[in-house]
């Protein structure tokens, strides 16, 4: 029977990894580098979290506009304007879902976020015989 020489390996105990595999050489090596990954991902968290939490993530310069569906007043909300009424419950819910925010001229709950800038509202139709 062929015996492979294992002096140099040490002493191999069955159901134990081989004494190659458990050097010292090994064991540092598989630490530093966890310790290396455990660094990266801390790194590459810290950059996503100012990414994302930084000033200028929200579109904060724009306004919204809003119009009064009693009095046809239009005004505008930043974005932080919109917040606090939203966090201070100031607006209602109407029926088909949306929300109505209190007018800033009239008071009553009834004024809509305006998708599109829309032309103030005239009273004078345009005339059909345009020249």
């Amino acid at each position: 029977m062929i015996r492979a020489d294992t002096s140099r390996l040490g002493r191999h105990v069955p159901g134990s990894a081989p004494a190659w595999r458990t050097s010292r050489r090994s064991v540092v090596t598989r630490e530093v580098l966890l310790l290396a990954l455990a660094v990266a991902l801390l790194v590459l968290a810290f950059f996503v979290y100012r990414w994302l939490s930084r000033p200028g993530a929200a579109p904060s310069d724009r306004r919204i506009a809003f119009r009064c569906a009693n009095c046809a007043y239009e005004f505008e909300l930043s974005h932080a304007q919109l917040d606090e009424r939203i966090e201070r419950h100031q607006f209602r819910t109407a029926p088909d879902g949306g929300a109505r925010f209190r007018c800033e001229k009239c008071g009553q709950f009834a004024a809509r976020r305006v998708e599109q800038a829309l032309p103030p509202p005239t009273s004078a139709t345009p005339s059909a015989t345009a020249p």
